[in-house]
């Protein structure tokens, strides 16, 4: 089990691959929140840890258990705690998380992304911001991470979903370089409502993002 360095680093790596990545990521104005970038690695097997999380199955149990007890978190667009917990389980998943601990010693999740990976190209699945939390730049700040870290370890293409009527997201895409590829129709179907076009996103790493 590897230790962080307390002084800089900000973001844990629970990884499994004796040879996974071991580079500082983007911290910016964020530090001053004590926000953390938690990577949650299936296909590596290097151990870090950021109390009270001091191995990969502790940060998992907890997240599970943040998907069960938040409606907000499993009800968004249809997906469920079975669902989540299917996708962080898959042996080609990467989940990120972005926690912060807040007086009392309380992690509070601010945010949560979860990728598949299939070969040299990967899908966010779920990208998930607290409602406090968005428009602070806390969005940008796991996505920018996620991108990074994927990339270093080997994807050249990223896709995502996003619903047509969410113009935030796809607002904040696009400052990523993520381009249009398709369109789904009639995707995303939510009860009590009517269906909704899905856009498909890519983005591929030869081309630099907007927001640094």
């Amino acid at each position: 089990m590897t230790q962080p360095n307390k002084n800089s680093q900000r973001s844990y790596l629970f990884s499994q691959k004796i040879n996974g990545p071991k580079g500082h990521f983007a911290s910016s104005q964020h530090q001053r929140q004590k926000a953390r970038f938690l990577i949650l690695d299936s296909q590596c097997e290097q151990e870090g840890y950021f109390r009270p999380f001091f191995s990969c199955s502790l940060l998992k149990t907890w997240l599970f258990s943040k998907a069960k007890n938040s409606y907000t978190l499993s009800n968004r667009l249809g997906w469920t705690y079975k669902h989540i917990k299917t996708s962080m389980s898959a042996g080609d998943s990467v989940t990120y998380a972005l926690v912060r601990q807040v007086p009392g010693n309380i992690i509070v999740l601010k945010g949560i992304i979860i990728a598949r990976r299939l070969g040299d190209e990967a899908e966010l699945l779920f990208v998930f911001v607290r409602n406090t939390s968005r428009r602070s730049g806390l969005g940008a700040y796991i996505l920018a991470n996620s991108l990074k870290h994927l990339e270093k370890t080997g994807t050249t293409t990223v896709f995502l979903e996003v619903a047509k009527s969410n113009r935030a997201a796809i607002v904040l895409y696009k400052k990523f370089s993520f381009e249009l590829a398709g369109i789904r129709k009639k995707y995303y179907r939510r009860a009590r409502k009517r269906p909704e076009d899905a856009f498909i996103y890519r983005r591929r790493f030869s081309t630099q993002p907007i927001i640094k």
